[in-house]
């Protein structure tokens, strides 16, 4: 919801005429605000408007923010009901953005993120190759976790993680049939033991 500066001018001399003005009708007060803000020159309306689209950006970038994804959802779902390890950044570029990311604090999003891209292809190949090993160096320590992980589990659960995490993807959501493959496969080797 946009936030309204004529509003925005009332709440923030509001406290201060009740302050001067205790056993003042808070409706009246707010409806004499209001009038007062309409009759305010140009110039200083500017001013409250350019507050207010201050506070909307604010929101705006906290609510990306705070907005997850169903398919993060579903992931974090199977990391805690099958202690699965967390999938870390596999690419250069997402090591890199993450790293400069925390440096930019005071920007919104949108331009936080112009800046790494810019950033990332200003870089020399030198410092492209460093990350490239970093990204290389948590695909091998993730896919050996993931041995390890799977290595834990029993035939039955590793056909229930297989069928949820192959239902939980994208693919999987269009068509249950590699759930159901990896289930069959599962059942079988179940019964040969």
């Amino acid at each position: 919801m946009k936030t309204n500066p004529a509003e925005l001018f009332v709440q923030a001399k509001l406290d201060s005429k009740l302050h001067l003005r205790p056993d003042a009708d808070v409706n009246e007060i707010r409806r004499q605000l209001w009038e007062k803000f309409h009759t305010l020159s140009d110039r200083k309306k500017r001013k409250w408007m350019e507050k207010a689209d201050l506070i909307d950006e604010e929101n705006k970038s906290k609510a990306v923010a705070k907005k997850k994804t169903a398919g993060q959802k579903r992931k974090r779902n199977l990391q805690s009901k099958f202690n699965e390890p967390v999938k870390p950044h596999l690419s250069a570029y997402t090591i890199f953005s993450s790293e400069k990311l925390k440096a930019l604090v005071n920007m919104p999003l949108a331009e936080r993120m112009r800046q790494v891209s810019e950033m990332w292809k200003s870089q020399p190949l030198a410092e492209k190759s460093h990350y490239e090993l970093l990204a290389a160096q948590n695909r091998r320590q993730y896919e050996f976790a993931m041995i390890q992980f799977k290595a834990t589990l029993s035939m039955e659960e590793l056909a229930e993680y297989e069928r949820e995490r192959v239902s939980n993807s994208k693919k999987g959501r269009k068509s249950d049939a590699a759930a159901q493959a990896a289930a069959a496969v599962a059942a079988a080797a179940a019964q040969n033991e």
